[in-house]
């Protein structure tokens, strides 16, 4: 009996396991797949080079637990498969693109190196903010209330969960401005997340007029909530 393609697709849902966060190694010819908790918390490293089995070994471990979120790490994990066999860009959530090669001079070596490294930092707190000079690199938590100008989130400051789940956060009146740009990583979302009312964790550097040049950007809204201003802080 045949069948016909097509119909509805369910919108993808936060799996209760965590997510995942996909890219690529070229020199070592690896797919690296990195899994973490809904609290944000490291958990699991995966290294391979097929789609198949590190999709496998997933669902070994009971890591997926949603058949939507299967079949869009299967989808993501052959694009970065893809990416390793013909000297692709990967970017997770975003289309396949030529790799940009930088111009050097005739004769000298180059060497494929990856991508930097975010180094980890506390998240700040509302008085640890108003002590941050510019060129600071910061980790914050973000309500986005207004969108500014092109590529640029306004917003306030959200203080950090005191239950540690980061699933609660009070709202301040400390207006922020996010800058994001092509070189921002998204993680859990993509551009069209960055929205009026998007929750949001922000790592990059803090610069005067308390604006933040992102560096990476994790979407929140969908797994969090914003509560309601703390009376000390009104």
């Amino acid at each position: 009996m045949s069948i016909r393609p097509g119909g509805q697709r369910e919108p993808l849902l936060y799996d209760p396991k965590g997510y995942f966060v996909i890219t690529i190694e070229p020199e070592q010819k690896e797919i690296l797949l990195r899994h973490y908790l809904p609290d944000h918390t490291p958990a699991h490293e995966m290294r391979g080079r097929g789609a198949t089995s590190m999709l496998l070994g997933l669902l070994r471990e009971g890591l997926v637990t949603q058949l939507s979120h299967a079949g869009y790490l299967g989808e993501e994990l052959a694009k970065a498969q893809t990416a390793l066999q013909f000297g692709l860009r990967y970017d997770q959530d975003r289309p396949l693109r030529p790799r940009e090669i930088p111009a050097v001079a005739e004769g000298t070596k180059t060497t494929a190196s990856a991508p930097p490294k975010i180094p980890a930092v506390p998240v700040l707190t509302l008085k640890q903010l108003g002590e941050t000079v510019p060129g600071t690199l910061v980790d914050l938590f973000f309500s986005v209330t207004d969108l500014p100008r092109e590529q640029v989130l306004g917003g306030v400051f959200l203080l950090p969960d005191e239950t540690g789940t980061n699933q609660a956060f009070p709202r301040t009146s400390q207006r922020l401005e996010v800058e994001w740009g092509p070189t921002s990583k998204l993680i859990m979302g993509g551009a069209d997340d960055l929205v009026v009312g998007a929750l949001l964790r922000v790592v990059g550097k803090f610069d005067q007029n308390n604006l933040v040049h992102g560096e990476q950007l994790v979407v929140l809204t969908r797994v969090a909530k914003v509560l309601g201003q703390r009376l000390e802080e009104r």
